[in-house]
């Protein structure tokens, strides 16, 4: 946020083009500021700029090669980064095993009902 700069991790590097990229990330970066403004109490709105933020492509983000994972590796970059550690060991070796810590962690979420029930019993 000080820097003003949006970091844009992407696992595929050699299919997105930096012009695609910058005109995905364009919308983005004139929303930050406008969000900041609009959030911000009477006082700090004077202090925020209203200028756009601008972005970096990071070129060392781990690249998804084989085709599928590009959500499980979104989802590990949001993971790893909110949590502060490095993107050592993620690749597309790890991505099975990943892929199915998710969907467990995700299934762990679900409260447990009926619905279970009926979904495990063939004849509901």
């Amino acid at each position: 946020m000080l820097k003003r700069r949006i970091n844009v991790f992407d696992s595929i590097l050699s299919c997105n083009k930096d012009k695609e990229v910058s005109k995905a990330c364009k919308p983005f970066i004139r929303m930050f500021s406008a969000l900041l403004q609009a959030v911000a109490s009477p006082e700090k709105k004077k202090e925020i700029s209203v200028v756009a933020f601008s972005f970096y492509r990071v070129k060392t983000a781990p690249q998804n090669i084989q085709e599928g994972d590009c959500g499980v590796y979104a989802m590990k970059y949001i993971e790893y980064l909110a949590i502060g550690i490095n993107f050592v060991g993620l690749g597309d070796r790890a991505m099975r095993d990943q892929r199915l810590k998710l969907a467990a962690e995700l299934f762990d979420e679900v409260p447990e009902s009926d619905y279970w029930i009926q979904m495990s019993d063939p004849n509901p």
